[in-house]
């Protein structure tokens, strides 16, 4: 576990560098991916979707290896296959495009045909930037400063509990 938690605060570190840099230098187009914890109702439907699924899997499974030893393995590893991808899924990543020149924010999840958009000014909440686990200080005053900046030129809010 702590290999996935050290990889995410590296990632979360390197988007807020890039953003900041991108904002700062003026590039037209921002693009950054942020994961926001998916709701309650939300992960048990992708649970129960994974299950059911899984079975589908395990019952061909089952009819395959059912006269060989290698149905006890089959098992085991339909089973931490199911609990390592739900875990996987816990939080959903969302990609959020902001286009300085066109003065518009797309947004949406991985899958999606289509991006939501708004408009400069139109009131909206974004996630913040997330933080690593180990933050001094340092990457929480660099996500103000961001925030910051994209607030007085947009208009956007930035909240920990933003819904999209």
């Amino acid at each position: 576990m702590d290999y996935f938690r050290q990889k995410n605060n590296q990632q979360n570190i390197k988007t807020l560098f890039r953003v900041l840099f991108e904002w700062n230098i003026g590039k037209e187009k921002i693009r950054y991916t942020i994961k926001i914890r998916k709701s309650q109702w939300d992960f048990a439907f992708d649970m129960v979707t994974c299950v059911l699924w899984g079975t589908l899997g395990l019952g061909a499974l089952v009819l395959g290896l059912r006269d060989h030893l290698l149905f006890p393995l089959g098992i085991v590893t339909y089973m931490c296959g199911i609990v390592v991808y739900m875990f996987a899924r816990r939080d959903a990543p969302y990609i959020f495009i902001i286009n300085r020149k066109k003065k518009k924010l797309y947004w949406g999840t991985y899958g999606m045909e289509r991006y939501r958009e708004c408009r400069y000014g139109e009131p909206i909440q974004l996630p913040t930037f997330r933080l690593p686990d180990n933050d001094t200080g340092q990457y929480a005053k660099m996500r103000e400063d961001l925030q910051r900046k994209i607030t007085t030129e947009t208009g956007w809010l930035f909240s920990e509990n933003a819904k999209m």
